[in-house]
């Protein structure tokens, strides 16, 4: 707490090349300083050491390896609401943003100390985009989007991408609030955990036929997304946990033959999502609250044949799903409230031989299930 409460002192502040460490509060609710550059020698960022510190715009690391945190429930950029650019070395662009892409408050954006140009490109990979936004053109020959690239571009409104492209990394486009559209690379194998998450303005996403992954987060919260087109004959094996959690305009998603996994929370109160959910065959897993409270889907539900369990909550309060719940040959276990509260179920229940174990409340208030039940010998 050395300049606890300065709260006069104003300007920059510059951390001396050996200072290797800060320690708890030292500069806390200095709330008038702008800007603070950390020395070469900075090894570990303090607990609380500028939290308070309101009015930081801009801040530089001037050492080739990001400092650690001591304490990962805090954040170093804690309180500053205000912060537009954190300054890192060049060459260790990719480094910051692994260590620091978290953490980053959406107000702000990496940049390379002494940058020029809209990109820097390193062996092929898009670590960084310094433009304006706008309608963006990546350059023809790279092959990857690299983690933060773009991310909290707040201008950033259309993005394509040459068909060299094959992975978009983490955080890649996060927060890039204005985006609307995007082209992917026909050649696209893997988008990163994270890599459109909080892009509120984008519509519509047409995904390649050589995609194979969608990670955790993916698309989380995108509020405006309305619709998902994958190719026929896709590659895609798996969307991950939360990929598009709360993605409230969504209307409805058809998913794609060969599609292996269907991660927790993947669908997670899409509410806006309405008619027939068909899981395809080939689908082996299917986490728990994928779809809990989608409370618009309307028609159908058929299960994979190739599932063995049904998730906890993984359809709870899907109320508005209606026809028969038919129970595939081969689930031996259905988890605990899975599909809690879904009174639009109007035909039979039918059990599969196979099941051995129902989980509490797992057809709680299914008022509307018709005949008779039959529960399995084992």
């Amino acid at each position: 707490d050395a300049f606890y409460d300065c709260t006069n002192i104003v300007g920059e502040v510059v951390i001396p090349d050996q200072v290797s460490s800060l320690s708890s509060g030292t500069f806390r609710n200095m709330s008038s300083i702008t800007s603070i550059v950390f020395g070469e020698g900075l090894r570990t960022h303090g607990f609380l050491t500028f939290y308070g510190c309101i009015n930081v715009t801009e801040i530089t690391f001037m050492n080739p390896e990001p400092a650690s945190i001591s304490n990962s429930s805090y954040s170093p950029f804690s309180s500053m609401s205000k912060l537009e650019t954190v300054y890192v070395p060049g060459e260790s662009y990719s480094e910051y943003s692994a260590a620091y892409k978290s953490y980053l408050p959406a107000t702000a954006r990496f940049r390379s100390i002494g940058s020029t140009g809209d990109f820097q490109i390193d062996e092929g990979v898009l670590t960084a985009y310094f433009g304006e936004g706008g309608e963006v053109v990546i350059p023809e020959g790279v092959t990857a989007i690299g983690s933060s690239a773009f991310q909290n571009c707040a201008t950033l409104t259309k993005v394509t991408m040459p068909d060299s492209v094959i992975s978009i990394g983490e955080y890649a486009f996060a927060g890039c609030s204005t985006l609307e559209e995007i082209e992917l690379s026909s050649g696209l194998v893997s988008i990163g955990s994270s890599a459109f998450q909080g892009c509120g303005a984008l519509v519509r996403i047409e995904m390649p036929k050589t995609l194979e992954t969608i990670s955790s987060n993916a698309f989380r919260w995108c509020s405006g997304l309305e619709g998902v087109a994958f190719a026929e004959e896709a590659s895609l094996k798996a969307i991950e946990d939360n990929a598009f959690r709360e993605c409230t305009s969504l209307k409805g998603i058809k998913f794609p033959m060969g599609l292996e996994t269907i991660g927790s929370y993947a669908f997670y109160k899409c509410t806006g999502m309405t008619g027939d959910l068909i899981i395809p065959d080939s689908v082996t897993s299917l986490g728990s609250n994928a779809f809990y409270q989608c409370t618009a889907l309307d028609g159908e539900l058929k299960l994979s044949t190739s599932l063995t369990s049904i998730s906890e909550l993984v359809f709870y309060q899907c109320r508005n799903l209606t026809g028969d719940l038919i129970i595939p040959e081969g689930v031996t276990s259905i988890g605990q409230q899975a599909f809690y509260q879904c009174e639009g179920f109007n035909g039979r229940l039918e059990l599969p031989d196979t099941l051995q174990t129902i989980r509490d409340d797992a057809f709680y208030d299914c008022t509307n299930i018709v005949g008779e039940v039959v529960i399995p010998d084992q």
